[in-house]
């Protein structure tokens, strides 16, 4: 009963009731319990709650220094958690870690299946977001977080300003302050570098930049080389390369020009260039192909045709490569001249050429020949087909000119013509002591006539010297030139003189006639007379019979 008593004694010195709160070291409890360490015995605690077997306790902690706890007072997690459930917040012994969701937080603040929400209000001025100091641990150097209500972002403390946001409705990400970014990766409306890939150095750079209207992919140096391809970087297929040097290669890792293609080319429009080498290293022309034999062609669509160039070391061609007609023409029209395949005839305005030359139309030229059959003064003439050929000038191939010589019977030379008769003029050619002329023996010194030689028409000249006095009156004079024609023989006077009883004849007389013969034709002059009285042909200076060709 004493023990009993004591101890009831202690309580009620312990404690003491003030209305309804209770103190537990204190006689005016603040709180509904309130329990103060005078003595500072244990260092601050206050109550605790310990396990049954005593390893395990948890409680409170104040003082003067260090504040106010919830803590354990044992080596041990402190958790958190609501209606008697399992820890639904751990306090890590020993690291200090937390965990929301997890019992064995890995890093400071550690959140399993949740998440971490800020809230705030920009223009309030408090921006929801996380703070970074620098290593001192105290000087703010950036900032994660709200820039406005669509838009998160990066600031940066020590100048940098915002220079990374996202906006949250578009997704779009803006660099270098681009606070409006319209594509998902925008950068600033400034100039310079804006993507590197590889920077040891002001001189080793790879990357992208920007200028004034100058769009920038950039290596190293001049050594170093830009490639496009597919596949990874470490397993990569190259199609096509730029060189330090400016030489762009498709298809080839090593172009030695400008640009250089192992492979065909399609283009579906104009190609333009000042000069072209095919096949060579020089374009010494527009278009330069060094190759003998074909060189450049033109196909039809379905092959059969072709046209283009050909060389050698000793001739150039403008050819077709196929069997086919070499036509010229202008303006895409129709063909004016042709090289005809088969025979090699060339046709100007005809595309059948029979000949080796034939024009449909006019010719003209300021100089032309003709060396077959050529020689000084010679005509070109054609025959009824249109051959031509080379002629003696017709003063000189066909022409006859023979003067009367004396004959045997009347050594005077004179020729007796019977009235009311008509006798040949015996003109005689290439005897001694005469002037004559017969290119090409045409004239017959027996039958005293001329052959023809050609087609064409001639002019007839002839000349009598006579002599003699008409007795009877009404008598008639005639110089006829005969053509015989096969079997016809024809008359064309060229001299005729009427005289009364008593005149006497003249003393020359001349008969000129132009008319068409044609080759074969035997031409003679004969004279007439019907005056009843023989008369007399004299002959002498200025007898004589000419004929020649006009044209």
């Amino acid at each position: 009963m004493k023990k009993k008593a004591l101890l009831s004694l202690f309580l009620f010195s312990s404690i003491a009731a003030m209305a309804q709160n209770v103190g537990v070291g204190t006689k005016i409890p603040k709180y509904v319990l309130t329990v103060k360490d005078t003595n500072n015995t244990s260092l601050g605690q206050g109550f605790a709650q310990i396990s049954p077997d005593g390893t395990i306790a948890v409680g409170t902690f104040v003082d003067n220094t260090y504040g106010a706890y919830i803590q354990t007072h044992t080596n041990n997690n402190l958790n958190f958690s609501t209606n008697n459930m399992a820890a639904q917040m751990t306090l890590q012994k020993g690291n200090g870690f937390l965990g929301i969701g997890t019992e064995t937080p890995a890093q400071k603040l550690d959140i399993k299946k949740g998440r971490l929400r800020f809230s705030g209000n920009v223009s309030s001025g408090i921006a929801p977001g996380i703070e970074f100091t620098k290593a001192d641990e105290t000087t703010v150097n950036g900032f994660l977080g709200t820039f406005n209500d669509t838009t998160m972002g990066f600031y940066g403390f020590t100048g940098a300003g915002w220079k990374m946001l996202f906006n949250t409705n578009t997704g779009n990400l803006g660099l270098q302050g681009n606070t409006n970014p319209l594509a998902p990766l925008s950068f600033a409306n400034t100039v310079g570098p804006k993507i590197e890939f590889y920077n040891s150095g002001v001189n080793n750079r790879y990357g992208i930049g920007l200028q004034g209207y100058l769009m920038q992919f950039y290596a190293g140096s001049a050594s170093d080389n830009i490639a496009f391809g597919y596949g990874s970087s470490s397993s990569f297929t190259e199609l096509m390369r730029i060189k330090g040097n400016g030489n762009v290669g498709i298809a080839t890792a090593n172009p030695s020009e400008k640009l250089e293609v192992a492979g065909n080319m399609k283009l579906t429009d104009t190609l333009k260039v000042r000069r072209v080498a095919v096949l060579g290293t020089v374009a010494n022309y527009p278009l330069t192909v060094q190759a003998d034999g074909e060189g450049v062609g033109q196909i039809s669509s379905n092959g059969a045709n072709a046209v283009g160039f050909s060389v050698n070391s000793t001739n150039a061609y403008v050819q077709t490569h196929t069997a086919t007609d070499l036509n010229f023409t202008t303006n895409n029209g129709g063909a004016k001249v042709t090289l005809q395949n088969s025979t090699g005839n060339l046709g100007i305005g005809t595309q059948n050429p029979s000949t080796k030359l034939e024009v449909n139309g006019t010719t003209k030229t300021t100089n032309l020949i003709m060396t077959t059959g050529a020689g000084a003064d010679k005509l070109l003439t054609s025959d009824a087909s249109g051959n031509a050929s080379w002629k003696e000038s017709p003063t000189k191939a066909d022409a006859a000119m023979t003067f009367m010589i004396p004959n045997s019977s009347h050594p005077l030379g004179w020729q007796s013509v019977s009235s009311g008769t008509a006798v040949t003029v015996p003109f005689q050619d290439n005897v001694s002591g005469t002037a004559g002329f017969d290119n090409g023996n045409n004239f017959n010194n027996t039958t005293k006539a001329y052959t023809v030689p050609s087609n064409g028409f001639y002019h007839v000249f002839t000349s009598l010297n006579l002599n003699n006095l008409i007795a009877a009156s009404g008598g008639a004079i005639q110089v006829q030139i005969l053509v015989t024609r096969g079997s016809a023989t024809t008359s064309y006077t060229v001299h005729q003189s009427y005289l009364d009883n008593g005149d006497y004849l003249p003393a020359n007389v001349n008969g000129v006639y132009d008319m068409p013969l044609q080759a074969g034709d035997v031409v003679k002059i004969q004279f007439y007379q019907s005056s009843g009285v023989t008369q007399y042909m004299i002959p002498g200076e200025g007898t004589g019979f000419a004929l020649y060709k006009i044209f």
